[in-house]
């Protein structure tokens, strides 16, 4: 991405961290973890990680996610709040985009026996103790034993085996078995797969039907939904065109007309994205635009017609939505 555009969506973020009581981030304080890793890693995509380096935000971070450690040895996503895989995951992204190795291995071995504790037996993963399985979890959960080095001393088998039973006939998956098809679960189903290197567990038939009704998600103002009859939101730029990535079918994508209506939703004197055109901008939809438009940079008339520039993006490791390379900080 060109300076003056960096700057602001950059800028746009240190004021939400500057403000943490800023409404839009902290409103919902049960998604604070989340909050903070959205934040820190849109800064890492835009290859802006020094202002992290200069500013010393691990002297605040670091101290923040040792507060969220419960005795059960997951995360919440506050202080005192209870500990779930989505909070855990999010704390662990976040020593890994801090480059806290030490951090890790101390926390290693409480962290792998909560994630192991939400696993039951038809190889899915609970969100929480006492709560119910989903794909979200699944998916949280063999990232989490991943940067941990645990994954290895799961059923991976068995895993993918729970995957397949939420596979539905039109190629999409479900949160769970006989549940609606959507793009958010179907991303975390094909991201577990190519984690436990298991994408091949696929056909090839199977594959080119996913990869059909990930395609028609693309509306006609160019953006992409997460189901049909729905209106587009940007943060299905990642679930979509991520999917497709790993299943080898960007090419089935409209990317310049995606990349004309995700510049259509960039609050431009400010700095920041939105869902929607015309709506305020919130870290969420930042982070997952500024990630989506990393995976699409390669085309650059399509960034210089909807930007007035060709940006520059650091390349996203797409199973794991982290800038390329970062997997190097996992645990072995």
């Amino acid at each position: 991405m060109s300076g003056e555009l960096s700057a602001r969506h950059a800028g746009f973020i240190v004021r939400l961290i500057a403000q943490r009581e800023c409404v839009q981030l902290w409103s919902k304080k049960h998604i604070e973890m989340n909050g903070y890793f959205w934040c820190v890693n849109a800064l890492h995509v835009l290859q802006r990680a020094s202002i992290i380096r200069e500013g010393q935000w691990e002297k605040w971070l670091i101290p923040f996610i040792y507060s969220c450690q419960n005795t059960d040895g997951g995360f919440a996503a506050f202080p005192g709040g209870d500990s779930s895989i989505a909070a855990t995951l999010c704390a662990l992204q976040l020593l890994v985009l801090l480059q806290s190795t030490d951090v890790l291995v101390e926390i290693k071995e409480k962290a792998i026996a909560y994630v192991r504790s939400l696993r039951q037996a038809d190889g899915s993963f609970l969100g929480e103790w006492q709560g119910e399985a989903d794909m979200q979890y699944v998916y949280s959960a063999l990232y989490c034993l991943h940067i941990l080095g645990g994954l290895r001393d799961i059923d991976g088998a068995q895993t993918v085996e729970y995957i397949r039973t939420c596979l539905n006939w039109d190629g999409a998956f479900g949160h769970i078995p006989q549940s609606e098809s959507h793009a958010g679960p179907t991303f975390c189903a094909l991201a577990a797969l190519e984690m436990l290197q298991r994408v091949d567990a696929l056909s090839q038939a199977e594959k080119t039907r996913a990869g059909q009704w990930l395609s028609q998600r693309q509306s006609g103002d160019g953006g992409l939904c997460g189901r049909p009859n729905k209106k587009s939101d940007t943060c299905y730029s990642w679930w979509v065109f991520a999917s497709l990535c790993i299943l080898g079918q960007s090419a089935w994508i409209d990317v310049p007309a995606l990349v004309e209506y995700i510049s259509r939703c960039q609050d431009n004197s400010h700095g920041g994205f939105a869902d929607k055109p015309g709506r305020a901008p919130d870290p969420y939809h930042t982070f997952f635009s500024i990630a989506s438009l990393a995976l699409m940079q390669e085309y650059e008339k399509a960034f210089e017609a909807s930007f007035g520039e060709i940006w520059r993006l650091d390349e996203m490791s797409v199973e794991y939505a982290l800038p390329r390379g970062c997997d190097r900080v996992f645990l072995t």
